[in-house]
């Protein structure tokens, strides 16, 4: 939903070279998001001011939801 929130508010620039700041744990999903529309993007840094703690929370929510599939929305 946020993702394409966004997209939505980028479509009159979509024709020109924009950068967008996302958390990371966005990246994916506004990548794919632009791929299914059509729009070019590259990725240019992951991951910046995120700390071991961070990765540790995200790992285990991620490994719960595969355990649990039936909480994916």
């Amino acid at each position: 939903m946020r993702e394409r929130f966004w997209l939505e508010r980028l479509a009159d620039h979509l024709g020109t070279e924009t950068i967008f700041v996302c958390g990371d744990a966005y990246v994916e999903g506004f990548v794919g998001l632009l791929n299914e529309k059509g729009v070019a993007s590259r990725i240019v840094d992951r991951a910046i001011g995120v700390n071991d703690g961070d990765r540790y929370t995200w790992e285990s929510a991620f490994g719960y939801l595969g355990e649990h599939p039936e909480l994916r929305s």
